[in-house]
């Protein structure tokens, strides 16, 4: 895990982690996403330059959460591509997408409103699973308990501190994803979906990023 990127000498960069162990580069690319560089996860040596930082600060990052559960069977019925559960409280709406055809297993994966998301960032997964089934059961009364579960957690992921970026409200007239892709003294280079202006927000968008930078410090030997 990287603690700290050192980039005060003129010929060299080193990057040290948590453990202890150093790496050195002339140059180097820092993938990491909008969330870990807003929440300051890694130490800059000497601090990046305050337009960087103010580019950083144009993001915002998602909490958007990935629920799986796997039953015995589906009994939510066969070819079925959406299920809404619609609540009186919209916050507890719920958003169902059986994944059976495509994964062979009696899968729903669950989205949950965006608010309710934030309230149970870090509760129990046993709590977010029962107020689901709940859900279920006012339309399915039979709905066993479930095999099994998988709980994204992106947003309280040190490794992500969040999804995937979104430019925030009133940096829509500039392009903070232009701007952050720009390196510092030609040493410091830029990668990630944050940094992809045509596909921000997507895995592809990370990938192409990388091969840009990639030819950038290629060009700088």
């Amino acid at each position: 895990i990287v603690s700290d990127i050192d980039w005060s000498e003129n010929d060299s960069i080193t990057v040290t982690t948590k453990e202890g162990i150093s790496y050195s580069t002339k140059r180097l690319i820092v993938t990491v996403s909008i969330g870990v560089l807003q929440q300051e996860k890694i130490k800059f040596i000497p601090p990046l330059p305050k337009s960087k930082l103010d580019n950083i600060k144009m993001f915002g990052i998602g909490t958007f959460t990935k629920i799986y559960i796997e039953f015995e069977d589906s009994f939510w019925g066969a070819n079925q591509r959406y299920l809404l559960f619609v609540s009186a409280n919209p916050q507890e709406s719920i958003l169902f997408q059986p994944l059976t055809p495509e994964r062979g297993k009696n899968v729903l994966l669950v989205f949950l409103h965006p608010n309710k998301e934030e309230e149970f960032k870090e509760k129990p997964e046993e709590e977010i699973i029962d107020f689901i089934l709940r859900a279920l059961k006012m339309k399915f009364p039979s709905c066993p308990s479930p095999k099994s579960s998988l709980i994204s957690r992106w947003a309280t992921n040190q490794f992500t501190c969040g999804s995937y970026s979104h430019i925030s409200e009133g940096n829509t007239d500039t392009n903070p994803a232009k701007l952050l892709q720009e390196p510092v003294e030609n040493r410091l280079f830029f990668a990630g979906e944050a940094t992809s202006p045509e596909f921000i927000a997507t895995v592809h968008g990370a990938h192409l990023s990388g091969i840009r930078e990639a030819k950038k410090v290629s060009k700088t030997f």
